[in-house]
């Protein structure tokens, strides 16, 4: 039943009249199941990601070979924020004071296009 997304508090209750147990033993046992969930999630995370990794990397390349640059960058960007590479760079300075280094929208929109004539003129 929670793996169908039913709401817990009906969760309870059914497994609760079914089995004639308190809500609070099977509100206990829910608990135990989504921790157990979590645990089993965390394992599986990197492996995930180099499943997502690998299939956004040949999604690029069917990009880039029929010169459809939005999808390549917006593949570039999936792939960017996969690799956690779209968090402001910190830079530590000798007063030991971090400062964040980020770009306005128009910068970004600008590289952006500067790297999509760059890749267009590699493909023609």
């Amino acid at each position: 039943m929670l793996a169908l997304q039913i709401p817990p508090t009906e969760v309870q209750q059914r497994i609760s009249e079914k089995y004639d147990v308190s809500t609070r033993c099977v509100r206990n046992d829910i608990q135990r199941v989504h921790r157990t969930w979590e645990a089993e999630s965390s394992l599986e995370r990197p492996a995930r990601r180099g499943q997502l990794r690998s299939t956004l990397r040949r999604i690029l390349q069917l990009a880039l070979k029929k010169s459809d640059l939005r999808s390549a960058v917006g593949v570039c960007d999936r792939l960017a924020k996969l690799d956690g590479l779209n968090e402001a760079l910190q830079v530590e300075h000798s007063g030991g004071l971090d400062h964040k280094i980020t770009m306005s929208e128009e910068e970004i929109d600008s590289r952006i296009a500067q790297l999509s004539e760059a890749m267009r003129d590699e493909v023609h």
